[in-house]
């Protein structure tokens, strides 16, 4: 007879595996849950960078402005890294910063599991206050909650173990497929390992330690570190999203200027102080960015301490959230690294941490002497950063590579669709990037129709899902910024188009739309066939494939829960490859 902890994880995992075998299948998704608006919008005409970090050219700190230049160059040419924003901070100050078009330096960005390590600052301000311990047990603070059962089940999981990830809860963030509340789930979990024995990466534990957060002070997580941590910095864009409960989410859906992640790394690196005063103990602070446990995969295999990765360097450490979201943090050499994007690594010690590692090392490059840097070296750099912020062509890969060369503001195909509208057969594509519909557990309606029209001199893509409507003014050869709305919630996007032809000489527009405070984006290919039909083909950037990876690694804990219990009949290889055709979508349409 199964426990009833086994009971609830068995509920959740097979919820979760009927969730992925729907989206493998292209059936409309219900979720369990109903999705509520949880992202704030970016305040564009209300930016404040308060306390604005000081600026000064590389060789004012004994760097060299040419070995910054080479970095640049080289994140710019592997084909594998997508960065979206860099920063490069050297003794407290900015020496070079840069966004890869069409992104840009004034937008926040989603730092995915970056802000794990935030959570940790908060629990380290609380520990500093006295109002918790490491040695805490999680089902003693969450007395009044707890199932009796489970306190005896989960009696042995402290703060401490949810900080370095050993919990061995089973519950993990499939939880958001289909249970309200999170916190009620891993309280009536089960334990996969003796907690504190090894360890396994799950943003559940992140999410519990906001929840304690909020036990203790009677506020979100969030509005705690607004008073405590924030505001105090000069923080003031930033938004972090929560559960269905109201709760902050804590292990991801933070979203934060660059200027302001340096920021929270230099606090940590100059002893965690608020007016002169420590608000984290320096025995915190050294436990948080030193090894704690091993790790065993995602290729991060330099350690973890708490909710934070460990670097290949001298005591080098990162804020770390899949997808390039960095804060490298090197502070032998009092060096902060900031990166935002979509690379084509979804976990572990990525290529974009490798070059920052390589290039920003204790004994500096020899060939990059500061000393004989000069103003041409200097122009170099800064006329460098400006080229990555002008280019079309920054997102990389060979499906982008030249699209869109510079047309006439109305080329004759635009034209000719002026009016035009298109109904499609299949309910299941939406303009969201499917990997954010699965992180937020958001669907829409889904793409019924789309039309097109001149409106002021700009040709205009209206897409119509369900009974919301998104008109998305294309530019050719140039990036044009607009907004979506997806359920209610706000996205900013950047979109350039192009006309071109298929293999049949039909006429093919091509339309990219990137989500510039997002990791990912879309690419549509609309192509008009003979007697009015359409067909509509969808791409992800990154690709499917990497997407795919992140389901992999979530059917990877279902397929180990279920195994031998409800998935023996269950091809678990033939859903992922599903999964990852699920990410290039195809659907036809005809002429109204």
């Amino acid at each position: 007879m199964k426990k009833a902890g086994q009971i609830m994880d068995l509920k959740i995992q097979a919820k979760a595996a009927e969730h992925i075998y729907s989206i493998a299948a292209r059936k409309t998704i219900e979720p369990a849950v109903k999705f509520s608006p949880v992202k704030s919008r970016f305040p564009r005409e209300n930016i404040q960078i308060e306390n604005p970090l000081p600026r000064c050219n590389p060789e004012d700190v004994g760097v060299s402005s040419r070995l910054i230049t080479a970095f640049l160059k080289e994140v710019a040419e592997k084909k594998n890294i997508n960065v979206h924003q860099i920063m490069v901070v050297k003794n407290g100050k900015v020496i070079s910063e840069a966004a890869f078009a069409p992104y840009k330096l004034d937008m926040w960005h989603v730092t995915h599991s970056a802000c794990k390590t935030v959570t940790a600052m908060a629990i380290g301000i609380l520990i500093k206050d006295g109002a918790l311990k490491l040695s805490d047990r999680v089902v003693k603070i969450f007395d009044d909650i707890c199932p009796a059962i489970s306190k005896i089940r989960l009696n042995k999981i402290t703060v401490e173990h949810l900080l370095t990830m050993s919990s061995g809860i089973v519950m993990n963030e499939l939880v958001i497929v289909g249970e309200k509340d999170w916190l009620k789930a891993f309280l009536e979990s089960s334990c996969k390992f003796e907690p504190g024995s090894r360890f396994h990466y799950n943003s559940l534990n992140s999410y519990v330690l906001s929840c304690i957060v909020e036990k203790i002070t009677g506020v979100t997580m969030f509005d705690f570190l607004q008073e405590r941590l924030f505001a105090p910095l000069g923080i003031k864009t930033v938004s972090w999203e929560s559960c269905p409960m109201g709760r902050t989410k804590g292990g991801w859906g933070m979203y934060l200027m660059p200027e302001d992640m340096a920021k929270l790394a230099l606090f940590i690196m100059r002893g965690a102080k608020i007016k002169g005063k420590a608000i984290i103990s320096k025995e915190y602070i050294a436990a948080m960015t030193s090894k704690r446990m091993d790790t065993e995969y995602h290729e991060q295999l330099n350690g973890y301490g708490y909710q934070a990765w460990m670097g290949t360097q001298k005591d080098s450490w990162f804020f770390n959230g899949m997808l390039g979201q960095n804060i490298c943090c090197m502070p032998a050499t009092d060096t902060v690294v900031v990166t935002t994007g979509g690379s084509d690594k979804l976990f572990g010690n990525g290529p974009v941490n490798q070059l920052v590692e390589k290039y920003f090392a204790p004994d500096y490059p020899e060939k990059f002497p500061a000393a004989a840097s000069s103003y041409s070296a200097v122009k170099e750099l800064r006329n460098t950063e400006k080229s990555l912020e002008n280019s079309v062509y920054a997102l990389k890969g060979e499906r982008l590579r030249n699209l869109f060369a510079a047309r006439n503001p109305l080329p004759r195909e635009a034209k000719a669709l002026n009016g035009k509208s298109y109904e499609f057969d299949r309910k299941f594509v939406r303009l969201q990037p499917l990997f954010t519909q699965i992180l937020n557990n958001s669907y829409s309606e889904g793409i019924d129709k789309i039309s097109f029209s001149i409106e002021n001199g700009r040709f205009i893509l209206t897409v119509h899902e369900g009974r919301r409507k998104n008109k998305i003014p294309l530019s050719f050869g140039s990036w044009v910024y607009s907004s979506l709305n997806v359920n209610g919630e706000v996205y900013e996007v950047a979109v350039t188009a192009g006309f071109t032809t298929d293999e049949d000489d039909n006429p093919v527009l091509k339309v990219m739309l990137p989500f510039i405070e997002h990791s990912d984006g879309r690419m549509i290919k609309l192509h008009f066939l003979p007697e009015g039909r359409a067909m509509m083909r969808f791409f992800e950037f990154p690709g499917g494939r990497i997407m795919g990876d992140g389901l992999d690694f979530a059917m990877d804990s279902v397929g180990e829960f279920l195994a031998g219990q409800i998935s023996s009949r269950v091809d678990m290889e033939l859903i992922k490859d599903l999964v990852d055709s699920a990410f290039e979508p195809v659907v036809y349409g005809k002429l109204m």
